[in-house]
């Protein structure tokens, strides 16, 4: 996929801060899991283990 870009630890953090602050969740996981090529889910979970923290 031509969009997708290497995921680096930061800039994934980053991305998901970023659009957490725009979008819910479950779209921020999706918008940054299509950006860097990573499983959804997995970011989602991140997420909201992050959130429980």
């Amino acid at each position: 996929m031509e969009d997708e870009v290497e995921a680096d630890e930061d800039e994934v953090e980053t991305a998901l801060k970023l659009a957490l602050a725009a979008m819910p969740p479950g779209k921020a996981a999706g918008e940054v899991a299509k950006r860097f090529g990573l499983d959804r889910k997995a970011l989602y979970a991140r997420i909201m283990a992050e959130r429980d923290g």
